[in-house]
């Protein structure tokens, strides 16, 4: 019984270590998700460094929603757009 006992309780320390670790991770992500989509924000606004910033949002966006979630999605658009969006005169190599 006492061998039992020590089973469960080592079994529910483990379980509540790795659930912990996990909303850690989340959390994490998250976190670099969040900062990464301001980055593109302020990047769009000053309309400085949008291709990098775009890239950055939709690689950890990625990370954060997986690739089948509609936010993914809408963040390879941006992207797409960043990549794509015409050229200045003043930037285009001459």
């Amino acid at each position: 019984m006492k061998a039992q006992h020590l089973a469960l309780i080592i079994g529910l320390t483990f379980t509540a270590f790795v659930s912990q670790t996990k909303a850690s991770q989340v959390n994490d992500e998250k976190a670099a998700f969040s900062d990464a989509y301001q980055s593109y924000l302020t990047a769009v606004k000053k309309d400085e460094n949008i291709e990098q910033a775009a890239k950055l949002a939709y690689t950890t966006g990625l990370s954060f929603y997986g690739d089948k979630s509609d936010n993914t999605a809408s963040l390879a658009i941006n992207y797409a757009k960043a990549i794509t969006a015409p050229r200045t005169i003043s930037s285009k190599k001459m």
